[in-house]
């Protein structure tokens, strides 16, 4: 935005310091000389029609533009103007680009119509004066045309005309008085032509025929500050975009779990792209058999191990950028971990994009809610992790399933979780609530997004981060793992979530003990229905 908001701006100050260019125009009309009477027609000299852009090489021909530059002379008062113009003019025709004069031609099959005459210049004055002397000489050679074949017939007459007074002159003898009354009779009869021909060349009219003079115009045509900071604007925000998306796509993205050795963290589980078909009945029924149900049990089994306490564990669930499906391995987790007899409490602490609630949604209608350890029956109900932190006396979590309650996040209200995680009993309420459960697992916002999800961490046994296959960039994982090192945060491992079809084959016939389609595992997560989100939600 800020090189955006930069381009527009400078591009608007540049245009403002332009010189302005004004534009003035003037029109002539291209008609056919049919005057439907024969009399008329046998004493007019017309020129014949104009072909197709015989204007346009007119108004730019050498003879023309001289002759615009010495009509400017008469019209154009400042010297200094008048010398930009014909310089300007004189290397438009050296280099056959033309900008100072240019031609708009509205015509008809039969070549009849408007041709605009458009002459740009410094001032109005300039505009006006050039378009005007454009047209000018336009129409002079548009009637230098007509009179062409009329003056080669008057400068043959005139010829002849001399020959017969020099013959005239050389007359002796006797017999010159009879050639001397033949040459007057000749004389005569050419005299009579050439006044027949001075009628015909005044008379003899062009095809053009002017419309409309020049005048000067009120408002430059250019520059136009606010048009060019706006294109710039949006130039600069397209090729932003562009810059960034190159940028992702350039990113390496980890694809395999030998990208994740650099790490030195385990790998604890990995779990497979659910298609939509698997996804119809919801996310939670469909990972209660087949490959994903077994991948479940890995994780458990891996994540526990890594904890050698025997009292309650309590776990962050984390990645290092949103969608990478960080809620969804949270709710299957549970579910898994439900499934083997331990007591599991969910807490929602992504305060900016809750997601477990929907998540639960098709398990949990009409569910009942349970009063949280330290807490009242008689009490205001506190039904959100925000609530319960403000009221402890009214927590409730919601029983979603079998062995797993959970505590969402913050209803429709959002909150800044750092007022949720800082609050001094926070703590203290953290430790009451796992008291009756054995595992609690705390969904938190991705580490990039929020530091706030290290300080929720460090009050944990660790964090547990969920890796994208094929999205997730090594960079940005990189800085993730960084940042909860520096914040002295314990990694537990990585979850690789959405795996591949190709990997899942793998795996598939590496374990080998499920019955169900492996056409299951080859789809895409992103059609999930609302009620059943997928492991990569975008609010994960």
């Amino acid at each position: 935005m800020t090189v955006t908001l930069g381009a527009a701006a400078g591009t608007y100050v540049v245009s403002r310091q332009q010189t302005p260019t004004f534009e003035a125009v003037s029109s002539v009309v291209a008609v056919r000389n049919e005057t439907g009477n024969n009399l008329i027609s046998n004493t007019l000299v017309t020129a014949p029609p104009l072909p197709q852009g015989a204007v346009d090489e007119a108004v730019h021909s050498s003879t023309v533009v001289q002759d615009i530059l010495s009509r400017l002379e008469s019209t154009l008062q400042d010297p200094v103007l008048l010398n930009t113009v014909r310089a300007d003019l004189q290397a438009e025709l050296a280099r056959n680009s033309f900008e100072r004069i240019q031609v708009k031609a509205r015509l008809d099959p039969q070549q009849a119509g408007i041709y605009e005459i458009r002459a740009s210049g410094e001032t109005p004055a300039v505009a006006k004066a050039l378009a005007n002397a454009a047209v000018a000489s336009l129409l002079q050679w548009d009637t230098d045309r007509a009179t062409q074949r009329v003056s080669k017939a008057r400068i043959s007459l005139q010829e002849q005309l001399s020959a017969l007074d020099l013959r005239l002159n050389q007359l002796r003898g006797a017999n010159s008085q009879l050639d001397r009354q033949s040459l007057l009779q000749a004389r005569s009869d050419v005299l009579q032509s050439l006044a027949q021909v001075a009628v015909l060349e005044k008379a003899a009219t062009g095809t053009l025929t002017l419309v409309a003079e020049a005048v000067e115009p009120a408002q430059p045509v250019a520059p136009k500050p606010l048009r060019n900071a706006v294109l710039a604007g949006l130039l600069a925000l397209l090729l932003s975009i562009g810059a960034v998306l190159l940028a992702d796509a350039l990113r390496r993205r980890i694809t395999s779990e030998d990208d994740l050795t650099v790490f030195g963290l385990p790998v604890l589980g990995r779990l497979p792209r659910i298609s939509p078909r698997s996804l119809r009945s919801g996310l939670l029924n469909s990972t209660q058999t087949g490959l994903m149900y077994e991948m479940v049990g890995f994780l458990r089994v891996n994540l526990l191990s890594q904890i050698q306490s025997q009292g309650v564990r309590r776990f962050a669930i984390s990645s290092s950028r949103p969608s990478e499906g960080k809620s969804s391995v949270t709710a299957v987790l549970a579910q898994g971990l439900a499934a083997s007899g331990k007591r599991v409490l969910i807490i929602d602490a992504d305060l900016h994009r809750p997601s477990q609630q929907k998540l639960w949604d098709l398990h949990s209608r009409g569910r009942p809610w349970r009063v949280l350890p330290g807490a009242r029956k008689d009490a205001e109900p506190a039904r959100s992790l925000a609530a319960a932190v403000l009221n402890p006396h009214g927590a409730q979590a919601l029983a979603v399933s079998q062995n797993v309650d959970l505590l969402p996040a913050a209803g429709n209200h959002k909150r800044d979780i750092s007022q949720i995680i800082e609050h001094p009993d926070f703590q203290s309420l953290l430790d009451r609530w796992s008291a009756a459960y054995d595992v609690v697992l705390i969904d938190t916002p991705p580490i990039l997004a929020l530091s706030d999800t290290l300080t929720v961490a460090r009050r944990t046994d660790g964090i547990l981060m969920v890796v994208e296959s094929g999205q997730t960039s090594l960079p940005e994982l990189e800085r993730a793992v960084s940042n909860a090192r520096t914040a002295g945060s314990h990694l537990l491992g990585f979850v690789f979530n959405k795996v591949s079809r190709t990997e899942n084959a793998y795996y598939a016939y590496t374990y080998g003990y499920h019955d169900s389609d492996p056409r299951d595992f080859s789809g895409s997560t992103e059609a999930a229905p609302p009620t059943a989100p997928n492991l990569g939600r975008s609010g994960d």
